[in-house]
This record gives structure tokens, C-alpha cells and sequence, in this order.
């Protein structure tokens, strides 16, 4: 499907997830941004237009990073455990991999890097990443711990 110039078509999902309208995730809502501005995105193979999408500002940066403060501060993933921490980070990873092929091919579309290599080496080390983040979550707690001679060596 990918190799014959001509002949690249997205798949169903791919197709319907390149065809919506994409906006700017903040405080939790997509959002139009602020100017109303919009990016074409176009497939490097082909030079066709494959995507528009919301072209944020600085404004809407402002936005974003005000929205990330407040759930910093206030939001679950401060007050949840280490463990809850890590089984989502977990799931994430997992997600990846579920959905390897139409995440290769969106990659592939966008950047012009071979599906083959987005599929069998990026999504994969991708996942892992996340799975050895995940296991960072149970062990970094905020503690030191002294071994040996007080105030000589820590352990965090």
C-alpha cells in the first residue's frame, strides 16, 4: 500500500481521524484558538494536503500553561499514588501498542518516515519508555534515605 507512488490511501480510521476537525486540547476542552488561525499539513511523499489543524499562539500558550498550573496544583494526578500513577502510565503504553498500526501510519502521512520503521522500531520503544517511567512512579517518593555515615551519603 505504501510502497507503489500513486496508490497511498488511508485506512478507515486513519481516513476519518485526518478528515476531523482538530483544535487545541485545554483545561480539558478542545478549543478554538484565540485567532482562529489554522496550519495546513501536508503529506511529504506527496505534497497533498492531508489535514488542517489549530494554529495556537502565544495567548493560547498562556492558556495551556495556566490550565496545567491549576491542574498541577489542584488536579488528581498530584494526590494519587505512586501505584495508580504507574497503572496509568502503564495503560498509555499499552494504548500504543493497541493502536501501533494506525499510529504508524498517521506518522508515515505526517513526516514521510517509513511506516515499516514507525511501527517496528518507534512504537514499540515508545511503549517501553512508558513502561520503565511507570515503574519510576512507585519508587520516587521524596524521601532520602541515609546509608551510611549521617549526612555523608543519601540515598533518594
Amino acid at each position: 500500500m505504501y510502497d507503489i507512488p500513486g496508490e497511498r490511501r488511508p485506512s478507515a480510521k486513519v481516513a476519518a481521524f485526518l478528515g476531523r476537525r482538530h483544535r487545541l486540547l485545554i483545561d480539558g476542552a478542545w478549543t478554538d484558538p484565540l485567532n482562529r488561525g489554522e496550519i495546513a499539513v501536508f503529506d511529504p511523499a506527496t505534497e497533498d494536503q492531508i489535514a488542517t489543524v489549530a494554529a495556537g499562539e502565544a495567548a493560547d500558550v498562556d492558556l495551556a500553561v495556566a490550565a496545567a498550573r491549576r491542574a498541577f496544583e489542584a488536579g488528581p494526578w498530584r494526590r494519587m499514588s505512586g501505584a495508580t500513577r504507574a497503572k496509568l502510565i502503564w495503560r498509555l503504553a499499552d494504548l500504543l501498542i493497541e493502536n501501533a498500526d494506525e499510529i504508524a501510519e498517521l506518522e508515515t502521512y505526517d513526516n514521510g518516515k517509513p511506516m515499516h520503521d514507525t511501527r517496528a522500531v518507534d512504537l514499540p520503544v515508545a511503549s517501553e519508555l512508558l513502561r520503565y517511567f511507570a515503574g519510576w512512579a512507585t519508587k520516587l517518593n521524596g524521601i532520602s534515605t541515609s546509608i551510611g555515615d549521617p549526612g555523608e551519603y543519601q540515598a533518594f
